[in-house]
């Protein structure tokens, strides 16, 4: 497809066609018609982006990347706030070590700060991210319950919802979502995010 030798690849997502990622993705009607059965991945975002069809390049980009860049991903967006509050800043960090080590026992840590401080604040879905990326959803010794398979690319997309529309005019919230897409794509595309101290490569 010669549309696609100017772009860029999404070398962390793995599926050859967007098509692929998107039969259970909640998009608008917009966005979805944006995509082609062939389509690779880095083209349909690019046309989403093209279109103004941020929310949706969201949605995609927040299920397409692993599960470890998409959680760092909502902790950047939760970074973004500024100024938190000690309980909010432990489960950030709490999110941030599991992607640094990602283990059961992390997850759990990530989930437990998150109760403490509240799931519905970014770095609390960040957290919310980091527990529901694997292991089993019981305390250790219990019968194992897998998470939903599409629970961390939900909470990723509304930790950067959150944050993008957190306490922001209009236009203040699509520079946000603009700033947000770029740290994505650099992560789908192999980097660290770009405002990240520490890389989740």
């Amino acid at each position: 497809m010669a549309e696609t030798n100017n772009i860029a690849p999404l070398t962390r997502i793995a599926a050859p066609r967007a098509a692929d990622l998107c039969e259970t993705l909640d998009l608008s009607e917009e966005g979805r018609a944006q995509l082609t059965d062939d389509m690779p991945p880095a083209l349909f975002v690019e046309r989403l982006i093209a279109g103004q069809h941020y929310v949706d390049a969201i949605i995609f980009l927040s299920h397409a990347l692993p599960k470890r860049q998409a959680t760092w991903w909502a902790c950047l967006a939760a970074r973004r706030d500024g100024p938190m509050s000690n309980p909010a800043r432990v489960t950030l960090e709490a999110a941030e070590q599991w992607v640094m080590k990602p283990s059961d026992e992390n997850g759990r840590k990530a989930m437990e700060a998150a109760l403490d401080s509240g799931v519905d604040t970014p770095a609390g879905m960040a957290a919310i991210a980091a527990f529901c990326s694997g292991g089993s959803l019981t305390p250790e010794g219990f019968a194992t319950v897998a998470p939903d398979a599409k629970a961390t690319g939900q909470t990723v997309f509304g930790a950067i919802l959150n944050s993008a529309f957190s306490d922001r005019s209009p236009d203040a919230s699509v520079r946000a979502l603009k700033e947000l897409l770029a740290q994505g794509l650099d992560l789908a595309r192999g980097g660290s995010g770009k405002l990240a101290t520490e890389s989740a490569e």
